[in-house]
This record gives C-alpha cells, sequence and structure tokens, in this order.
C-alpha cells in the first residue's frame, strides 16, 4: 500500500479498474464519520497505474472525462456497551488527607474494577476506553479533581450532566480523585457512562444525553462508590486533666474558664488523645457532670461573648466541644459553695456533629467520632470566706 498523497488537476492519480487496485482509507484512533474522493474517468491512454498526471485538460482525445463524480466512504462506530451489573470503587482516602497523600485513581483501574460481574465492551476491534461523568455526590462536602498529566496538575470535575458530562480517558494518565472537606466522612459517587473517545477529547466537556447506536456512549450509566475513611480518636486516661481554679463567690467577669485546647494539653505526660488519621481534628464530648446541685456548668464557643449551660450530657446527648481558640468551659458555682467538681468526657474528632451540639456517644472507637476511652477533668472551688478568730 502506498499513500495516494496530495492531489488535484495538476497532479491526479491514475488508478485502473483491475482485479488488483484498490484504494483504503485508514481513519485515525478514534474517528468516526464521512470522507469522501473527487475523481474523473480515466482510459489509461496516458500515464500508467499508480501514477501522478495532470488532468486539467479533459474530454475530447483526452484520457479523462469532462465531468467529475464523488465516492463517499464512512467511518461507523458502534457504542460502547456498559454492563453495570459489577461495583466499582475508588481507592479510598483517610479523613482529612492531605492533598500529597491523594494520587486519586486511575480511571482505567476504575473500568477494571467493573468485572467480573460487569464490565466496558466494545464491538469495534482497537475500540479505546473511557468514562463519561453524567452525575457527583459529595460536592457539599468536598471537591471532585481530574489529571489528565497523571498528577502534575488537577482541575475541578465540576458540575456534571447529560448536557455536560466531563470526559476522560482509560490511559496511564488520566485519574480522579475526591478532596473531602475538613472532617467530613463518608460515602461519596459519581454516575457514569461508558465513553469510546470518537468524540470530545479528553479531559472536555461534551453533550451525552444521546447515546448508543453509532454514537461516542454506552446507553446504560454506571456509579462508582469512593468511601472517606476515618479512625476513632484514642484517648489515654492515664493522666489527671484539670481546669483553672476559681475562687468561691467568683463574680462572672472573673471567670473566664479554660480552653479545651488546654485541658487536653494538662493530659500529658501520661496521658492524652492520639489520632491515626493525618491532621486530625481535637475535641471532646462531655457524657457526665458532677455539681449540677451546686452551680451550673457553662460553655462558649466565640471567646466567652456568649456563655450557655452545657445541660444534662450522658451517652445519648453528649455535648461537643472543639479544641481552638475560641471553645472554653467554666464553672459558676452557687454563692458560698466551695469544693471540687469534674467532668467525665471522651475524645471527639469532630467528623460528626457540631461544635456546641448535642450528639450520642453511645457508639464509639472503630470509625466512629469518638475515643472508647473516657477521663475526668477536675475543677476546684476555693474558699474565700473570712479569716477564722
Amino acid at each position: 500500500w502506498a499513500p495516494i498523497g496530495t492531489t488535484g488537476n495538476a497532479n491526479a492519480r491514475l488508478l485502473a479498474a483491475d482485479p488488483d487496485t484498490r484504494i483504503r482509507f485508514i481513519p485515525n484512533a478514534g474517528f468516526k464519520g464521512l470522507v469522501k474522493i473527487a475523481f474523473v474517468a480515466w482510459d489509461q491512454t496516458a500515464g500508467v497505474n499508480g501514477g501522478i498526471l495532470a488532468a486539467g485538460t479533459r474530454g475530447g482525445s483526452t484520457a479523462f472525462s469532462a465531468v467529475y463524480e464523488y465516492a463517499d466512504l464512512n467511518v461507523t462506530n458502534a457504542a460502547p456497551v456498559l454492563n453495570a451489573a459489577g461495583t466499582p470503587t475508588f481507592d479510598g482516602v483517610s479523613v482529612n488527607v492531605l492533598d500529597v497523600n491523594n494520587p486519586g485513581t486511575l480511571v482505567s483501574d476504575l473500568i477494571s474494577r467493573m468485572g467480573p460481574a460487569g464490565g466496558i465492551t466494545d464491538a469495534d476491534p482497537g475500540a479505546l476506553q473511557g468514562i463519561a461523568i453524567i452525575g457527583l455526590t459529595g460536592t457539599t462536602n468536598g471537591n471532585w479533581q481530574f489529571t489528565i498529566d497523571n498528577g502534575t496538575t488537577w482541575a475541578p470535575i465540576g458540575t456534571t450532566g447529560n448536557a455536560n458530562a466531563r470526559l476522560l480517558a482509560a490511559d496511564p494518565d488520566t485519574r480522579i480523585r475526591f478532596i473531602p472537606n475538613a472532617g467530613f466522612k463518608g460515602l461519596v459517587k459519581i454516575a457514569f457512562v461508558a465513553w469510546d473517545q470518537t468524540a470530545g477529547v479528553n479531559g472536555g466537556i461534551l453533550a451525552a444525553g444521546t447515546r448508543g447506536g453509532s454514537t461516542a456512549f454506552s446507553s446504560v450509566y454506571e456509579y462508582a462508590d469512593l468511601n472517606v475513611t476515618n479512625a476513632a480518636p484514642v484517648l489515654n486516661n492515664a493522666g489527671a486533666p484539670t481546669f483553672d481554679a476559681i475562687q468561691m463567690d467568683v463574680v462572672d467577669s472573673s471567670n473566664a474558664g479554660t480552653l479545651i485546647s488546654d485541658l487536653i494539653a494538662r493530659m500529658g505526660p501520661a496521658g492524652g488523645i492520639t489520632d491515626a488519621d493525618p491532621g486530625a481534628l481535637q475535641g471532646i464530648a462531655i457524657v457526665g457532670l458532677t455539681g449540677v446541685a451546686n452551680g451550673t456548668w457553662q460553655y462558649t464557643i466565640d471567646g466567652g461573648a456568649n456563655w450557655a449551660a452545657i445541660g444534662t450530657t450522658g451517652n445519648s446527648n453528649a455535648r461537643l466541644l472543639a479544641s481552638d481558640p475560641d471553645t472554653r468551659i467554666r464553672y459558676v458555682p452557687n454563692p458560698g459553695y466551695s469544693g471540687q467538681e469534674k467532668i467525665a468526657f471522651v475524645a471527639w474528632d469532630r467528623t460528626a456533629g457540631v461544635n456546641g451540639g448535642i450528639l450520642a456517644t453511645g457508639t464509639r472507637g472503630g470509625s466512629t467520632a469518638f475515643s472508647l476511652d473516657w477521663e475526668y477533668a477536675a475543677l476546684d472551688i476555693l474558699f474565700s470566706g473570712p479569716p477564722l478568730i
């Protein structure tokens, strides 16, 4: 075989009608559509089969017809077929994962994980594979991103649907990842159809509302799940944390309370809170109080501008308080009361609930937001009565 090359009236390619002379078109990878040639008749009285000859003068006694014709060639496509009987999954990520530790999942791996029950097939020989994302969940809990250069640059997948599907090829460089918001854990997913790369470009956007037949998209869609996992915090209760002591009959303006972060720090060096998750946040969940008959436990989450009662607490209604610069606890004793009161708490990694809120903590450890073990923290109300005579 030889290329026909550039042709025109000045350089027509001569081809004989015989048992051995053929024309073919070699489409580029993924191309489908109509191509054509323009030709005149040639009676082989000038030039040679396979040769080049000027054909600008035609008709009369020349070797060429005066009239020309077109011949069409249609490069057809069969849409890929997606079998949605599988359960493809992304590589899981940890809560608060750093971008540098989140390489995502290859689109090719995602497709291979559709099997053995499901998968993508194509009747066209040598068909390319890819996916077109037509839906996303988790957009309020983080950001979906893609790369087509193996992680050198990442871009948001953005809003997707049948009118604006994100096209991603199954190749060594195209990946998808999810960047969870701080503290988020749970399941997110994408919806996709198969894409054979015969329309659109890798990383681009294309309407995928018309599918099957000779289109680039499968009729059937599939879901792929990504699980953002959490490891519960671990509380070591070998310490003896304490609140800042207060005087009997202390006035509110002099009762600033104790930062949650300071309370946690005072669990050391013998005890403390650790977490296997990178960048894990800290806090406590109060599951018990003493001294409710002798005063009121209060908390603030705005640095003391506003205080609220901690209220009744337990495993079914723990008070959540974050370790941050603005969250404090204080005890407001009844007039004339002195003594020691305490709270019982578990560690809280802030992957469930909100600062200042209430949440059940009966189930702890494992992948929950709460430590299995609990600790006590004591607060002394110092006697400050008149001296004895």
